[in-house]
């Protein structure tokens, strides 16, 4: 009988050729297809407006999706900042040193002052 873990884990011959399928990622066989497809979906004239219809339509959903994402990441990235600053120190402790950096500073300020006349 196969352990739970068993089935979910695979081969080391398998993972390695998943890294190598990454690395060897074929952009120029894309670009092609990509190229050929449009050319032959133009040669069709009218009766190719659906499909056509069909990507402009995917195309401003994507672009909606993007935008929305784009709007919304300056929260997400403004509470990864405050999460890593409440995990690092304490609230209070912080409270504590801007106090006291605040009254060092009044200090000098009025050093500086009574010195300057």
């Amino acid at each position: 009988m196969l352990s739970p873990n068993a089935r979910t884990r695979a081969p080391i011959n398998l993972r390695c050729a998943a890294v190598k399928a990454a690395a060897d990622f074929n952009i120029l066989g894309i670009i092609s297809f990509s190229v050929f497809f449009a050319v032959v979906l133009s040669s069709l004239g009218p009766q190719a407006d659906p499909i056509i219809n069909t990507i402009n339509i995917l195309n401003a959903v994507i672009e909606r999706m993007v935008k929305a994402i784009l709007s919304i990441s300056p929260l997400g990235i403004s509470s990864i900042i405050a999460a890593r600053v409440i995990s690092t120190c304490s609230l209070a402790s912080m409270a504590q040193r801007s106090r006291s950096y605040r009254s060092r500073r009044a200090s000098v300020y009025s050093a500086e002052t009574c010195c300057s006349m």
